[in-house]
């Protein structure tokens, strides 16, 4: 309730924070692995997948940045109680930079914009959210 929004994450040597003076923001650093791809359709769309797939190059690499993003995106809303499939929908992925700028719809209580950006470090994938 003070005057900054931050979050924060960690991953096994790594760790990461963002903090804001005016807007939400959440984080998430997650490490690279093909296990991933066991639990995508628990927190994924069929419409997600495919998206994340067309756009991202790796299928480990795709479903990190998507379980990333809505991890981020989670810490965002800070407020709990949330389904990664059914309250969070990205609907569209972009190539910027060395990054991919994601929307994400947060459709819980609110039908709120979110802007997601996320990309690889050493075998990581660093992903932030904030506010539309």
């Amino acid at each position: 309730n003070g005057d900054l929004h931050f979050s924060l994450s960690h991953c096994g040597y790594y760790a990461a924070a963002i903090v804001s003076s005016s807007q939400k923001v959440g984080i998430d650093i997650e490490q690279i692995q093909t296990r991933i791809l066991k639990l995508r359709q628990k927190f994924l769309s069929p419409e997600e997948e495919l998206l994340l797939t067309q756009n991202i190059h790796g299928e480990a690499e795709a479903y990190t940045f998507g379980w990333a993003l809505k991890e981020a995106t989670y810490k965002w809303n800070g407020e709990g109680l949330v389904d990664f499939k059914q309250h969070m929908l990205i609907e569209s992925i972009q190539n910027q930079e060395n990054r991919w700028v994601a929307t994400c719809r947060f459709l819980k209580n609110k039908n709120e914009k979110i802007i997601v950006s996320g990309f690889p470090v050493d075998g990581h994938m660093l992903a932030y959210a904030m506010s539309h």
